[in-house]
């Protein structure tokens, strides 16, 4: 069975809270387009721009390969 796509968050801090909060549950590093398989109408480039945020925040890291994961 598939599993519903969540809706993508209008506001940028609901959008960090959701790519966060992703990573910190996922059971290996993530991609942006790995990201978007999760929500609906959600777009790689956002979703890296948000992934880009949290890496200059130390929220998260950038490993080899465009994947991300909590730090």
């Amino acid at each position: 069975t598939a599993t519903k796509k969540a809706a993508w968050p209008k506001s940028l801090p609901d959008q960090v809270q959701a790519i966060r909060q992703h990573l910190a549950t996922a059971e290996k590093p993530l991609t942006a387009e790995d990201l978007t398989k999760f929500f609906s109408r959600a777009n790689a480039d956002r979703i890296e721009e948000v992934l880009d945020t949290l890496v200059l925040t130390g929220t998260a890291r950038r490993l080899r390969g465009g994947k991300f994961v909590t730090s």
